[in-house]
């Protein structure tokens, strides 16, 4: 996990990031061999999105309707192909969409 909010990390494997984000990304990235979660955080999100280091998109949908939020990609116009590459549907109705790059 990252932040780019906290000033320490209270919680274990997760780093606090300060400065060049999208650089201490891209190095923690090749540092870690594995997965570097984001979650709930679209400030973060559309950097990295700005930067091309977004591997996979994991996407939950909740069964709920909310009067608004966030747009997850916003409105930079630019193209992004994925394909859905698994999918799971709980008891409760959440569905969560793995999606890479085509």
């Amino acid at each position: 996990m990252v932040s780019t909010t906290l000033r320490e990390a209270a919680w274990p494997g997760t780093r606090v990031l300060t400065g060049d984000v999208a650089g201490e990304v891209a190095k923690l990235n090749q540092e870690s061999g594995g997965p570097v979660p984001v979650l709930g955080s679209a400030a973060l999100v559309h950097a990295l999105l700005a930067h091309d280091l977004v591997d996979e998109y994991q996407m939950w949908l909740h069964p709920v309707v909310l009067d608004g939020g966030k747009r997850l990609f916003g409105d930079s116009g630019d193209r992004v192909d994925l394909r859905l590459v698994e999918s799971t549907t709980t008891g409760t109705g959440l569905v969560i969409l793995t999606y890479q790059r085509a």
